[in-house]
């Protein structure tokens, strides 16, 4: 015999969309926490590295600045959103 297929109910289905939306919510909210305490460069250099995926001297070159400069602000942005990271992971999704 074949194995009957589990069809999710309203109620479950309910309950994933509500966990789903808590946490796109706790990520716009992280993101928007780093984004307050980040300079605007040290921002946008953690966007390019981290999601664009592009090199230290890729976006030093594109910036006109050092890999070094670079280099530099992203430890200090890495350092301070780690340090929202950890409050929130503690608090949970309330503002650090």
């Amino acid at each position: 015999p074949e194995a009957a297929l589990a069809v999710p109910n309203e109620e479950a289905l309910a309950e994933e969309r509500q966990v789903r939306d808590d946490q796109i919510r706790c990520a716009e909210a992280a993101v928007s926490g780093i984004r307050s305490i980040l300079t605007g460069a040290q921002f946008y250099r953690l966007q390019q590295y981290c999601i664009e995926g592009k090199t230290e001297s890729e976006i030093a070159e594109a910036e006109g600045v050092t890999q070094q400069a670079v280099s530099k602000s992203l430890v200090s942005a890495l350092k301070k959103s780690r340090e929202i990271f950890e409050k929130r992971s503690k608090n949970g999704c309330e503002k650090a």
